[in-house]
């Protein structure tokens, strides 16, 4: 293949994310042969391009605060008991000594100490600590690799170039106190650092995803571990002396790999398989609602399991996430999802038939349930976020930056009617955009009448520490005010996703089950590939991340276990 073939090794993982990059550099130190394989041209997988936080309770970064029982009350709450005890124990058992393990190769690991669970009003909820953030990181060190890691969304840079840290884009979303000093201090240290600009217009401190991804892959680098870009996984089989035999190809060329004792499927969902989405996934939410690499997460690891044997679980659930449409880079509909946009006071959600339908501030994920709830009501799961003139000049939603940086007339002209919709009365905003302007003056009059008194007596927007995260504290109700000021104006919602969580089932240890139920020796599936111990739930920041850091993780130590040495105790778990 090329230059040369993929090597025959004791593990071979699939994936270059987060998990697969933690399973890789783990077995490495359990004693094992490793190579990954990464169908894309770049490395880091979806990982690059999200938040990079780790859910992680009980870490001991809390002191009494956490505790093993609070995080098994909260992750049975949350759950609904979906999900077995054993998996839940295992997740909180493990997840720290992952994170240990993590330090110790190399990231940068601090809990973010104001970034509250998602479900406050669920027993063993905390106000914060349980996101685990990655530090900055500085590209350079990766040399050459640096240019195939797969670069961030440009919305979540500064320019499209200069990298930011979540809290620093809360800091800048929300202007915050010393807004202004923290972009100028961010702009400078990207404009002065010529020698790295005259290699590339992206900047070499690394946050968010790529701040866990990078060290990581210099974690793998350092320890010569073989990573295959461009080269899919197309099937597997089991050898006859134990491990399995990988079909993959580069182009048209295919070959077999021996991986004698094991595989780690780290690859992925389904999102971009339209077949697959249409057979599993609620209607209303296509591949194109997906901000997640376009063209990578179509099940291949899915598919290769089903192949062998292995039983699926949960394959109707997604890491749900309200989105918009708007231009990126070269991409003139990239999909922006709302994260902060729904809880700024100011702005209120309506669906199809005009109504409000539930607490906008709520977790992308609990509002995204409820947008597939009301295509059950309306017929469609799209959506409508309205908002007035004061709101449109304190605060970005998707593409469109705060009024008071760029105001209307400095926007494209063909963003109107397209990205968004002005009118100087919501009657006439409701015609444009098709909704009964009666049910949009009425309900918005509702909203204003309960922004008012500051208590939102529908559906208990603000009543909690999550809703006032991504609030605005300068209001008596961070995530309420009135919607009165011309102009008015409105963006259409629709179903995205940051993922899909159904997927192959698996035990404790990352084992992947055949359909009776028995664990398929030395094949293991991690992140979006394995069904989620979230259930349909999002307990907090990084709930995506951190089992899949945790699970490949805990693959390769099972992996080290499965060649007759006695199991380690737990605390002994981290020597190489």
């Amino acid at each position: 293949m090329e230059s040369r073939a993929v090597e025959d090794c004791d593990v071979l993982v699939v994936g270059s994310g987060a998990g697969a990059l933690t399973a890789a550099a783990r077995a490495h130190d359990q004693g094992f042969s490793v190579s990954i394989i990464e169908k894309a041209p770049l490395w880091g997988g979806t990982s690059a391009i999200s938040g990079g936080a780790l859910w992680v309770a009980n870490s001991g970064r809390l002191g009494d605060c956490d505790s093993r029982e609070k995080a098994l009350a909260y992750l049975r709450a949350c759950t609904e008991g979906e999900v077995p005890e054993a998996r839940l124990e295992a997740y909180v058992d493990q997840a720290p000594l992952a994170l240990d393990y993590l330090e110790k190769i190399g990231v940068r690991l601090e809990a973010n100490p104001e970034y509250p669970d998602y479900r406050q009003d669920l027993p063993g909820a905390l106000p914060a600590g349980r996101t685990i953030d990655p530090q900055p990181y500085d590209g350079a060190k990766l040399g050459e690799h640096f240019f195939t890691l797969r670069d961030q969304l440009s919305f979540m840079k500064v320019l499209g170039r200069i990298s930011l840290s979540n809290t620093e884009g809360r800091a800048l979303s929300k202007r915050r106190k010393g807004w202004m000093t923290l972009l100028m201090r961010m702009m400078a240290e990207y404009w002065l650092d010529f020698g790295w600009r005259a290699k590339t217009t992206r900047g070499r401190r690394l946050t968010m995803g790529l701040s866990l991804v990078a060290p990581l892959g210099q974690a793998v680098f350092d320890r010569k571990i073989p990573l295959h870009l461009g080269v899919r996984l197309l099937s597997l089989t089991k050898h006859p002396d134990g491990g399995f035999v990988a079909t993959v190809s580069r182009g048209d060329i295919q070959v077999e790999v021996r991986a004698r004792k094991g595989v780690v499927l780290g690859a992925g969902g389904f999102e971009h398989n339209a077949e697959l989405r249409a057979l599993h996934l609620a209607p209303g939410a296509t591949t194109d609602h997906s901000p997640t690499p376009k063209g990578q997460n179509v099940g291949d690891g899915l598919k290769a399991g089903e192949a062998i044997g292995a039983a699926t679980e949960a394959m109707g659930n997604a890491w749900w996430a309200p989105a918009m449409y708007g231009p990126m880079g070269d991409d003139p509909d990239a999909v922006y999802v709302l994260f902060m946009e729904r809880a700024f006071p100011g702005g209120v959600v309506l669906n199809a038939h005009g109504r409000r339908f539930g607490n906008e501030a709520q977790s992308y994920n609990d509002f995204g349930a409820l947008m597939i709830d009301q295509a059950k009501v309306t017929g469609t799961s799209d959506c409508w976020l309205f908002f007035d003139a004061g709101f449109r000049k304190r605060y970005m939603v998707g593409p469109m930056m705060a009024g008071a940086l760029t105001p209307d007339h400095k926007l494209p002209a063909d963003w109107l009617g397209k990205v968004y919709h002005r009118a100087d009365s919501l009657a006439a905003l409701a015609s444009q955009i098709g909704l009964d302007p009666g049910a949009v003056e009425s309900s918005i009059a509702r909203f204003n009448e309960q922004a008012d008194k500051g208590v939102d007596a529908d559906f208990g927007r603000g009543g909690d520490t999550y809703d006032h995260y991504f609030g605005d504290e300068t209001f008596p109700n961070p995530n309420l005010a009135p919607l009165r000021q011309s102009p008015f104006y409105a963006v259409r919602i629709v179903l995205g996703d940051l993922g899909t969580k159904g997927g192959l089932k698996v035990d404790v240890n990352a084992n992947v089950l055949d359909v009776n139920g028995a664990p398929i020796d030395g094949l293991y599936a991690i992140g979006n590939t394995a069904s989620s111990m979230m259930g349909r739930s999002y307990p907090g920041a990084g709930g995506t991340l951190g089992p899949a850091v945790t699970f490949g993780f805990a693959a390769a130590n099972h992996l080290a276990r499965g060649r007759n040495t006695p199991a380690l105790p737990a605390a002994q778990t981290l020597d190489a």
